[in-house]
């Protein structure tokens, strides 16, 4: 009987035992559950964050490829523009010296008439004055 009762006491010990390391183990997995949901939340949050990160720079490069195809296109308008008033300021500039070129032989011609036109008064000064004649 005695040892009947400490098979039994025994038993009940080992079932408290087991009930107190079962309670222990429900705690530790609760517990783990916890710092489980709260990683997952964690991860979550971060995760969001990350996207609406990804989605601004996102946004900011395609901002940037549409301002840099905005400014090359602008680019390509101002050296188009720019060769276009250089080849005018070329022409106006070929343009004026072929005219000052005509002005230049106008003047020559000029030069040369009046050059004939004073010898011609000179030689005719010299054969109508009386003092050459004596």
């Amino acid at each position: 009987r005695r040892e009947l009762q400490c098979q039994q006491a025994a038993l009940q010990q080992a079932q408290q035992d087991f009930e107190q390391q079962k309670e222990i183990q429900a705690q530790e997995l609760s517990q783990k559950r916890r710092e489980l949901q709260l990683l997952a939340q964690e991860v979550a949050q971060l995760s969001t964050r990350r996207l609406k990160e990804d989605e601004e720079m996102l946004w900011e490069l395609k901002r940037s490829r549409e301002e840099i195809g905005f400014l090359s296109e602008e680019l390509q308008r101002v050296k188009a523009e720019q060769q276009g008033r250089v080849l005018q300021e070329i022409e106006d500039l070929e343009s004026q010296v072929v005219a000052q070129r005509k002005l230049a032989r106008l003047y020559e011609d000029s030069a040369k008439e009046l050059h004939e036109e004073l010898q011609h008064v000179l030689v005719q000064l010299e054969v109508s004055s009386p003092e050459r004649r004596g």
